[in-house]
């Protein structure tokens, strides 16, 4: 009776296979589900990582691209700006110095000159300073527009006597400027410069010197005449090129 119950009961319970092979099948099969979620879950992640990286890089290179198209538009602009400017300016340089401009301009600079030169006294002669204290008076009290040019010279030398010839025909010419001579004793010079340091133009002008021309005649020919000196005194700035003003005032003519 109890034999029977036994077997009865045996014959009931489930039968379980607690055999290792079959527990190390169904646990590895567990693992490997677990591990190939993670395996993939980390191969999403870096995908992902990687993807977002791509579209980072990208949006940078198009940024930089916007940039430079940027800088370039507004350099070009800027160089469209400054050559605009230039060329403006080129232009009213070129009016400037057109040939109708500049006549029109120094014909109204000559007449302002020579407006003040209307204001000026005229003289035309060769005037003898006889002392010292003629000399300082002729320097010193002379309008400060007027040109005083003193001819230190020697009875005795021959270029002396031409020299004063010369300046005496000039005197007539530039009307506006202060022929003087003086004797070179009455200066007070030495014997040396006397012998060789005439004929001398000593020139002022608002009482300070701007002129001295010592022995003057190894600049002229030993033939000189009043053109001679008129041209050396022009050349070095003494008195004014009235050759110039004709043309410029009649419009260009030499007729």
């Amino acid at each position: 009776m109890f034999g029977l119950i036994t077997n009865c009961v045996k014959q009931t319970e489930p039968r379980i296979d607690l055999t290792w092979p079959h527990l190390r099948i169904k646990f590895w099969a567990k693992s490997w589900n677990t591990i190939a979620a993670v395996v993939r879950a980390r191969v999403m992640a870096n995908k992902m990582v990687q993807l977002e990286t791509e579209q980072r890089n990208h949006q940078e290179q198009e940024k930089l691209e916007l940039i430079k198209k940027l800088s370039i538009t507004a350099r070009t602009s800027r160089e469209d700006e400054e050559a605009k400017k230039q060329q403006q300016l080129d232009d009213e340089m070129a009016e400037l110095m057109s040939d109708d401009f500049l006549q029109e301009y120094q014909k109204r600079r000559i007449a302002e000159m020579l407006a003040i030169t209307g204001n000026l006294p005229t003289f035309g002669t060769l005037v003898d300073l006889n002392s010292g204290e003629e000399f300082l008076k002729m320097v010193d009290s002379e309008q400060k527009t007027v040109t005083v040019i003193i001819h230190v010279y020697n009875q005795k030398l021959p270029a002396c006597t031409k020299m004063n010839a010369a300046l005496n025909e000039l005197a007539t010419e530039y009307t506006h400027v202060r022929f003087c001579k003086m004797l070179s004793c009455v200066a007070g010079l030495s014997m040396k410069f006397k012998s060789n340091g005439v004929p001398a133009l000593l020139v002022y002008k608002a009482g300070n010197m701007i002129g001295n021309f010592v022995r003057v005649t190894d600049d002229l020919s030993d033939e000189f005449n009043s053109s001679d000196v008129e041209s050396f005194l022009i050349e070095v700035g003494m008195l004014p090129d009235k050759s110039c003003v004709p043309v410029i005032m009649n419009g260009g003519s030499s007729n």
